[in-house]
């Protein structure tokens, strides 16, 4: 465990450090004892030969120093022991903070984690370890949480159409000599509902794949905006398109074809009859209008989330699954664009895709 063993390293620092303060302070007695109690340095002190002094003053001296040297040893040990069980006890003190947050960290269920955790503890460091911990929990719990709501929202879209599949299957089976004009119904029904489920499993597919990307430049006029379904539904809804300006970027050029096709499938799709689309460029940004409804201003910062419709009646009836702006907004986050909605009910709505990464 990372705490104590840098708890370890401490003390075995402390240990050496210790060590060579012990060599080189028994050393320093040693010296200080024989040059301090000697039979020269008092004759030195006591202007005497040391001839002339008696033995008995050498060994005085002999045992003075002696004495200093072990007395000196034994309040150092004593000082060396005192010290290392305070700085001992010291150091368990302030890992164990860590301790008990590494213990509450290691205790936590996967299967519900808490929105956060808490430590009694004042000491600046430790708080900001908690509060980092808290914000990366917090972030879990929100990833773990759209994980869960797209995983029942991608089961529900395919649910429905699975189940009317079903469900007309069955009512054909009861019927002995189902009727050439039943069966037709019926395949017609099977063809819609395999086409929606189609084109949510690769719009689901699109989703994971939005990873790495490959930037080259070039012109908005190089990339096809319109595929023909999309002007087929203007044609039908008359609704007419206006393009003007132009602008260079640098991107991955499918996928940002993808995105803006989203984007102006949407500006069709949901606007009104006899309606317009304006896809207007200038250097920097690109911004795509519809006549439409628009979106009420409480909706607007959740349009961008995976299968989140604003009004989930029309959508369905438009044959949406509510994946097209999600998709939008994973490529733009990968080219590190900026998209903003502009919109107010019954005035339509404006998309502006701002290209400085």
């Amino acid at each position: 465990m990372f705490p104590r063993t840098l708890q370890k390293r401490i003390l075995l620092f402390g240990m050496a450090f210790l060590l060579v303060a012990i060599i080189v302070t028994g050393v320093s007695i040693w010296q200080i004892s024989q040059n301090l109690f000697s039979a020269e340095a008092y004759a030195d002190a006591m202007d005497t030969d040391l001839a002339t002094l008696d033995d008995s003053v050498e060994v005085y001296f002999e045992r003075a120093a002696t004495t200093f040297f072990y007395q000196s040893l034994l309040i150092m040990g004593l000082v060396v022991i005192f010290l290392g069980g305070l700085s001992w006890l010291s150091i368990r003190r302030l890992f164990r903070p860590v301790r008990e947050l590494t213990s509450t960290i290691d205790n936590l269920d996967t299967n519900s984690l808490p929105k956060s955790i808490h430590i009694n503890n004042r000491h600046a460091e430790i708080q900001k370890l908690q509060q980092a911990f808290n914000r990366m929990l917090k972030e879990v719990n929100a990833t773990l949480e759209n994980q869960k709501r797209f995983a029942a929202n991608a089961a529900h879209e395919l649910k429905t159409p699975i189940s009317s599949i079903l469900a007309n299957l069955e009512v054909h089976d009861m019927e002995a000599t189902p009727a050439s004009g039943d069966c037709q119904e019926i395949l017609k029904i099977t063809k819609e509902n395999t086409e929606r489920m189609r084109t949510l499993v690769e719009s689901l597919m699109e989703l994971t794949q939005v990873e790495r990307i490959e930037r080259e430049t070039f012109k908005l006029k190089d990339i096809r905006l319109i595929t023909p379904e999309q002007r087929a539904l203007a044609e039908e809804k008359h609704i007419e398109i206006h393009t003007e300006g132009d602008t260079t970027i640098k991107a991955s050029k499918h996928l940002f074809e993808r995105a803006l096709q989203n984007l102006i499938h949407n500006a069709i799709r949901y606007n009104k009859k006899g309606g317009d689309v304006y896809i207007t460029a200038e250097e920097g940004a690109i911004y795509i209008r519809d006549t439409g409804p628009g979106i009420p201003e409480a909706k607007q910062d959740k349009v961008f989330q995976p299968f989140y419709c604003v009004d989930p009646s029309r959508s369905r009836a438009a044959g949406g699954n509510g994946l097209g702006l999600s998709i939008v907004k994973q490529i733009m986050d990968a080219h590190q664009f900026t998209i903003d909605i502009d919109s107010a009910a019954e005035k339509g709505t404006t998309i502006t895709i701002h290209l400085d990464a």
